[in-house]
């Protein structure tokens, strides 16, 4: 025995010489490394192993221990030789490095990686007792806005909150991931029926609505939470996780603080999403895309300006409809280049509109564009190359991009209305109305929904509701355009109301910019 086994064990030589390496071991130590050792040492082997090991005092400490029998002249082995390092401080680097592997550092849960074999264990567990296999995927509502007006600490210290609530909520057996920035994975390999998970999820909300008491501020916001549920003959227990994103999606678009259950008319959607994702880009390269315009008259039924409406006639399907592919173009971001061909479009037929007596197009906008920090200087590269003016375009923008997309869209509107664009707020009364952005905000025109124009004259009430806007926009010296006119009667009831602009079926349909020729010439 050496100094070196006295300073890592504390045991000193008179203690030790004559006595057994076994005073070495405890609880911890592995029964099968001392096997090892003993089954090696039995045929005269040498052996190396790394084993659990305890000092005098009782503090434990990770022995690199080496053996190797000694021979004399003839070949016998006559005894052994051990050697042994203190590798502590290296095992506990390398439990770190594995700890991180497979945790989040923030929230201190398992991550992505551990997860996917928290998730085979669950599998296994569910396939021996014939169980149910549960997935939620949660989703925090409104985290964006914290991040971004107070700040990655104070969401960082949110997501900690978060984290424990979610802990306090499940049993033993559960296991709570986070999946990535304000996404959080459950699995429950023993949920039990539709009742109790439901049971499970709406405790989960609760929860996580109370009051977050953040740096001396108090916060709220709310989840969406998606289910998935399987049996024993799951494949692969990713699909319920992938299920369970899509059905908290569908919790999203129905107003958040809601859970909802997977459904094969939710994948069917999904699958329909990447079909017509990768279809927009070989239409896009193929101008497949085109523009059609629709006229919008003053009050003697002249037309004063038009409308660009974006078009997509696929090869074998035919039309397909604005409303499926632009909110996809939106949610995959291929409503930008989409979005400046459009605009590059309009700059090339407003020429000919000028022609025409024409000297506005109206361009609606969407808050994918309205969010890219070079907006305003992408679209007037666009204007000086086709040397077209400011004044020419009228730009089209939804309530929603106030209240929910856009947090600088006061800003962004000012410097737009101010390099000479004409504002006008579309679908007036369809969204999250507020006269405070007809006051506050550089709006020119205001377009009022088809949902208020298609029941003049119908249900009591609504009447009235376009009469007030009417007032409410001559009062703020607004013009005002409404949409959807599809009869005479709803045109007269306008014209009395002494609104300025008129758009519909009834006075005139989209049509290709070679038709408006023969219109014009028509209306001439």
């Amino acid at each position: 025995m050496n100094p070196a086994f006295a300073r890592i064990t504390g045991w000193s030589q008179e203690e030790m010489l004559g006595q057994s390496c076994r005073v070495l071991q405890g609880e911890g130590t592995d029964p099968r490394a001392i096997e090892q050792i003993r089954s090696r040492l039995r045929r005269f082997k040498e052996v190396q192993t790394v084993i659990r090991n305890y000092k005098k005092d009782g503090t434990p400490f990770w022995n690199d221990l080496y053996i190797a029998p000694v021979k004399d002249a003839q070949g016998v082995v006559t005894h052994f030789i051990g050697v042994q390092n203190d590798i502590s401080d290296r095992k506990k680097q390398e439990e770190r490095i594995a700890w991180h592997a497979n945790h989040d550092s923030l929230t201190e849960l398992p991550n992505r990686a551990l997860l996917a074999d928290r998730l085979d264990q669950a599998l296994r567990f569910v396939r021996r007792y014939h169980l149910q296999l549960t997935v939620m995927f949660i989703d925090l509502d409104g985290f964006k806005p914290i991040n971004d007006t107070l700040g990655h600490s104070v969401g960082d210290k949110v997501l900690k909150v978060v984290a424990q609530r979610l802990s306090q909520s499940l049993r033993d057996g559960d296991t709570l991931a986070r999946f990535g920035g304000d996404e959080f994975v459950i699995v429950l390999p023993n949920a039990g029926n539709v009742d109790e998970v439901n049971s499970i999820a709406e405790r989960l909300l609760v929860n996580l609505s109370e009051p977050y008491e953040i740096d001396g501020k108090a916060l709220t916001l709310t989840a969406s939470i998606g289910i998935a549920q399987g049996n024993e003959d799951i494949k692969d227990p990713n699909m319920l996780v992938q299920q369970a994103d899509m059905a908290m999606y569908k919790a999203k678009r129905r107003g958040h603080h809601n859970f909802e259950w997977f459904s094969h008319d939710i994948n069917k959607k999904v699958e329909r999403h990447v079909v017509v994702r990768h279809e927009i880009q070989e239409a896009m390269a193929n101008g497949e895309f085109r523009l059609v315009y629709q006229p919008i008259f003053n009050a003697q039924r002249q037309i004063v300006s038009v409308e660009a409406l974006l078009r997509w006639h696929h090869p074998v399907q035919g039309e397909v409809s604005p409303a499926e592919f632009i909110p996809i173009a939106e949610h995959t971001g291929q409503i930008i280049p989409l979005g400046r061909w459009v605009i590059e479009q309009v700059c090339r037929d407003i020429g000919r509109f000028r022609q025409l007596g024409i000297e506005k197009v109206s361009v609606n906008l969407s808050p994918i564009q309205l969010s890219r920090s070079r907006f305003v200087e992408n679209l007037e590269q666009i204007l000086e190359q086709y040397q077209v003016s400011p004044a020419q375009l009228m730009l089209e923008i939804t309530e929603n991009v106030l209240v929910n997309e856009l947090t600088h869209a006061p800003e962004l509107l000012q410097t737009l209305h101010d390099k000479g664009f004409t504002i006008a707020l579309d679908d007036f009364g369809s969204g999250y109305s507020s006269l405070r952005y007809l006051h506050e905000l550089p709006i020119d025109v205001v377009k009022i929904d088809r949902v208020f124009t298609s029941h003049i004259g119908g249900q009591q009430g609504k009447d009235s509701i376009v009469r007030a806007m009417l007032a409410i926009a001559a009062e703020l010296d607004m013009n005002v355009i409404a949409e959807g006119i599809e009869t005479a009667e709803q045109l007269e009831f306008l014209q009395d109301k002494h609104c300025t602009g008129y758009q519909g079926f009834y006075l005139g349909r989209p049509i290709a910019i070679e038709q408006f020729v023969h219109l014009i010439g028509a209306q001439q």
